[in-house]
């Protein structure tokens, strides 16, 4: 008790130092904030899978370790579709836009098309590495016979032509690496003048975005309704991503504050009233986002909903000492009095709603999702800048800025109806209302149970977005658009050359298309066998793995003469060996299921191998995974610290248990909605119930802080709670209203998954609100009718 008086006065004298010194208080104030936003323009936004994980992440190293070998497994696809790919039309079509991406797209390493594609074939004692389309056919057999060559050799199929020939893709591999004179903008000859080629960095977000831009402009000038053309591929994927980000953050942000000012207007009828807690707000907000271009954090994809997030939050303690000090104000007329007021009845419950939101926040500090735990870090230090210049800027910006008094006349005399409506309902009705939560209670339990879990990026777009039904076609078409990477580690030089080996990959990547929905597997046996049988006069027959070592390192010492191929399916030495998998674009949760049993089926098969699953399959694979333990950690950790500080509010064990009571109920009832709507727990609605937790216990402290000065200066249960609704309750109902909107304008985003998350946090919030007009004061007056309530 001492120490919450202690903290009481301080926070007071601090409100009266803003009062009586507010210019010194403005200006310390934006030198606090101009020490955050001085590099502000550096803030960067990164969409990519990679960017999700910790750089020592298990799984990142493995696949860093797989791009520095084998060079990025992810690939920009244009896919051109038509009746017959096989006609001059449609290959002189391809041609010329591999033309143009090959020399007008930076940071590509290759572009492969059936026009350029790989055609292996003997002359006489020779082995001839060369293209398919050497010449152009001149007549109707001549395209019927490279068809039939080009339908038969399983590098074509499903990789660059479907099988019913109507689709051709062009695929475009990308550097995996630059050099970090490229990323300042030097070209290659400038990285060997100023001698920086050796050192290199993983291709940037930027520069993916620089890559997709260029390929969209060149398809864009091809397109037609005859011959239509679709890009797709994981970077493209990637690139939309950001684009939809940048899109609705600043739509957000802008559609929000005018939100906001247009409900502050309503609420207090005054310009102070709008402008105060917004430059408090933006303040906050851009002095958290100039911290994370400081500390080079970007934007990703989980953080994009931090800037809204904080303007909705950061709005709310603004509100309560706005809300006290007009009304005493008024009572007064006096503006520094009205503020010591306001600070004395506000700052301990706005202090302490703002510690319970940064523990909301704060429990991502510990995932294992690195900007999971970056949303943990930056927006609570955003709160925190909040808190700050609510209890400092605005005091000094209320004492100095002249207000009118106004006639008494109260503008919200049919909300206060509501709201003793409300006070009326808990006192004569709390069974009947604890029993209707308790009901709601059991049932969203029980649903609880069918959740279903999800981290399907491409299900993100709207069904009628381009890269989604580019992805959907080659999908279904080409039998997928992703690969999932095995290595096999044998530990043994020239160990490929065995040719029991070669066999156990040739069956092993034949077994493994009978796992679903593999349908398309790549490794060095098909090149091998490909060899065998060019060597051996182009028959068919011999289109078999060579019977002896010395014809495997004859074969391959000659492919590797005439072709660079083989360092894309094995290393230098011999003993290891890539085996690919194509896939239809998954959701993460079958991604892992398909993961497992490809482990499980070469482990089997290679039991002396290392074996390694990667490529960017398996990276967003172990998103969702850590994501899921990342929350379930979070969950706890908000849980308890949140639970512990309500007790030391109220300074009661029981009191503050009791509170948890109407702020868990809501939050569980808004979860099992994801049942009832079909919105699946991906990994932004997986962050509702900790923010969400860290908000609506906001609203608790404050009517239970009141509720409590009420009672103890009246000793009437019903005279205290009819206060309490009128003067906290339209405090409530405003910050409430202001979160709603906050989460509701991702209502409005492009991607399904934010809006998702909206609905989620939307109705959470607006569940906690008739819990704490409902449930809250239904609890209480139950407590007290037992006579163990002790206030």
């Amino acid at each position: 008790m001492a120490l919450r008086s202690r903290v009481s006065a301080f926070l007071v004298s601090l409100a009266r130092f803003s009062a009586d010194r507010p210019l010194t208080t403005i200006a310390l104030s934006l030198l606090l904030c101009a020490a955050c936003v001085w590099k502000i323009d550096a803030l960067t936004i990164d969409t990519t899978t990679e960017g999700l994980l910790f750089e020592n992440d298990p799984s990142l190293v493995i696949y860093n370790d797989f791009l520095d070998r084998y060079g990025r497994d992810e690939r920009i696809i244009v896919a051109l579709k038509a009746d017959d790919i096989f006609v001059s039309r449609a290959i002189e079509k391809i041609a010329r836009i591999q033309t143009a991406i090959e020399e007008q797209v930076p940071y590509l390493t290759k572009v492969d098309s059936i026009v350029s594609a790989r055609d292996t074939r003997g002359e006489g004692d020779s082995l001839i590495v060369g293209e398919l389309f050497d010449r152009y056919p001149t007549n109707a057999d001549e395209w019927q016979a490279i068809k039939a060559r080009a339908m038969r050799n399983p590098f074509y199929t499903d990789l660059l032509v479907s099988k019913d020939a109507t689709i051709a893709a062009i695929v475009i591999r990308t550097l995996s690496r630059v050099s970090v004179a490229a990323q300042d903008g030097f070209d290659e000859m400038g990285d060997l003048w100023f001698g920086k080629s050796s050192e290199t960095m993983p291709l940037s977000d930027e520069q993916n975005s620089e890559i997709v831009t260029a390929i969209y402009k060149i398809v864009n000038a091809e397109q037609s309704a005859e011959m239509p053309l679709y890009i797709a591929g994981s970077p493209v994927v990637t690139d939309q991503l950001k684009r939809a980000m940048i899109a609705d953050i600043s739509h957000f942000v802008k559609l929000l504050i005018l939100m906001i000012a247009a409900v502050l207007f309503l609420f207090f009828r005054r310009l102070s009233g709008v402008i105060y807690p917004l430059i408090v707000v933006i303040l906050s907000l851009v002095s958290m986002l100039g911290l994370m271009a400081i500390c080079g954090v970007p934007i990703k994809i989980p953080t994009q909903i931090a800037p809204t997030f904080l303007l909705a939050v950061g709005v709310g303690a603004t509100v309560h000492l706005l809300t006290i000090y007009y009304r005493e104000f008024q009572n007064s007329g006096d503006r520094k009095e009205a503020v010591f007021y306001a600070a004395s009845h506000t700052a301990p419950a706005i202090v302490m709603t703002a510690l319970t939101t940064i523990a909301g926040v704060g429990s991502f500090v510990f995932a294992k999702i690195e900007p999971f735990a970056d949303l943990g870090r930056f927006t609570a230090f955003g709160i925190l800048m909040s808190l700050i210049l609510t209890l400092t800027l605005l005091p000094a910006l209320l004492a100095i800025t002249p207000i009118k008094l106004r006639a008494k006349r109260d503008t919200f005399v049919s909300a206060d109806r509501l709201l003793k409506w409300f006070a009326t309902l808990s006192w004569r009705f709390p069974k009947t209302i604890v029993f209707c939560f308790a009901v709601l209670l059991t049932v969203s339990i029980a649903l609880l149970s069918e959740v279903r879990l999800s981290h399907y990026i491409v299900g993100w777009f709207p069904k009628t977005s381009a890269v989604r039904i580019a992805t959907d076609l080659l999908d279904e078409k080409m039998h997928g658009s992703v690969t999932i990477e095995v290595l096999i580690d044998t530990k043994m030089s020239d160990a490929l050359y065995d040719p029991q080996l070669m066999n156990r990959i040739d069956e092993s990547a034949q077994g493994a298309t009978e796992i679903e929905p593999i349908k398309k597997v790549v490794s060095i046996a098909t090149i091998v066998k490909e060899i065998n049988r060019a060597l051996n006069e182009n028959d068919d027959r011999y289109y078999t793995i060579p019977e002896s070592k010395g014809a495997i390192a004859e074969s391959l010492l000659l492919f590797s003469n005439s072709s660079d191929d083989l360092t894309e399916v094995t290393n230098s030495d011999y003993s290891q060996v890539r085996i690919t998998h194509k896939i239809p674009f998954p959701d993460a949760v079958d991604g892992q299921k398909i993961i497992d049993k490809l482990s499980k089926f070469y482990e089997k098969a290679f039991p002396n191998s290392d074996i390694k699953m990667t490529g960017l399959v398996t990276l967003l694979c172990t998103v969702l995974s850590a994501s899921v333990e990342s929350m379930a950690v979070s969950y706890t950790l908000s849980i308890f610290m949140i639970t512990a500080m309500m007790i030391a509010t109220f300074g009661s064990i029981r009191l503050g248990l009791f509170s948890m009571i109407p702020n868990l109920t809501p939050i569980i009832i808004g979860m099992a909605l994801m049942v009832v709507l079909g919105i699946a727990f991906d990994m932004f609605v997986m962050l509702v119930g900790s923010i969400v937790l860290g908000l609506v216990v906001d609203d608790t402290i404050h009517f239970i802080h009141n509720f409590r000065r009420s009672y103890l200066k009246t000793h009437d249960i019903i005279v205290s709670l009819e206060e309490t609704m009128l003067g906290t309750g339209r405090a409530l109902v405003i910050t409430s209203v202001v979160l709603a909107l906050g989460f509701g304008v991702y209502l409005f985003a492009e991607m399904q998954n934010i809006v998702g998350f909206g609905i989620i946090a939307s109705a959470c919030i607006v569940l906690a609100l008739l819990a704490d007009l409902l449930l809250t004061p239904a609890l209480f007056i139950l407590w007290f009718r037992s006579g163990k309530c002790v206030i």
